[in-house]
């Protein structure tokens, strides 16, 4: 059986949508390499891990921060150009869980909307309360 490096299994998967990606359900540190040479280290080197953790953790439907499944629930949307994953036609925004939302004592529904902080680069910035297909 012929048996690639890693290196070499990223550098192939870098040409696939990311969509198609995320269906191998791939390791955090597969899936961060993937990103690396996909976004040909543009960016989000300042944040280290947490963006990458970030973004694998919203991929499978958890929450940006805490890794808490999002599914069914109201969560939150953080609006942040600084932390939005800009590939293949696509801008996904960070999303979050009600218990990582620094709201301040505010209630949050869906619709609601707050500025608070970017639980990656830590600016403030607009959050909004959405659930699932809304």
């Amino acid at each position: 059986m012929l048996k690639l490096s890693e290196d070499m299994i990223i550098e192939v998967l870098s040409y696939l949508d990311i969509n198609d990606v995320i269906k191998l359900d791939l390791s955090f540190d597969c899936f961060k390499k993937y990103l690396v040479l996909r976004l040909k280290n543009k960016k989000h080197n300042s944040y280290k891990n947490i963006w990458y953790k970030g973004v694998y953790n919203n991929q499978y439907n958890k929450c940006f921060k805490c890794e808490r499944y999002l599914l069914n629930d109201l969560h939150v949307l953080v609006i942040c150009n600084n932390c939005t994953l800009k590939m293949d036609d696509i801008h996904n925004y960070p999303s979050i869980c009600l218990d990582c939302v620094d709201s301040n004592n505010r209630i949050i529904s869906r619709g609601a909307i707050i500025t608070s902080y970017c639980p990656c680069c830590i600016n403030k910035r607009m959050h909004i309360g959405i659930e699932s297909y809304s």
